[in-house]
């Protein structure tokens, strides 16, 4: 997947959506947080980016498969953390 983004060209707003993402998660991984509120995030940007236009090129329909399947990739990481707290936090 990283050598996948890393080829792909994507547009600024989606760039700066990835960055702030990836910012958050390397906060908030952590022993004594559960991430929830960054899976509430995730799960935002998903809604938002289902309300935008459709692709009109094939190289932006590559780059947007590329972006949400990376999305998809971080929610499935966070919701596996936020159970690894649920499970295991100190009480």
């Amino acid at each position: 997947m990283a050598q996948n983004i890393n080829n792909c060209q994507l547009a600024a707003s989606e760039s700066i959506i990835l960055a702030r993402l990836f910012s958050q998660t390397a906060e908030q991984l952590s022993q004594k947080n559960s991430a929830h509120s960054l899976l509430d995030e995730i799960k935002n940007y998903l809604a938002i980016f289902r309300e935008r236009p459709l692709p009109k090129t094939r190289q932006e329909f590559e780059t947007r498969a590329m972006l949400l399947q990376l999305l998809r990739d971080l929610e499935t990481f966070i919701q596996i953390k936020v159970e690894f707290y649920r499970n295991y936090k100190e009480d």
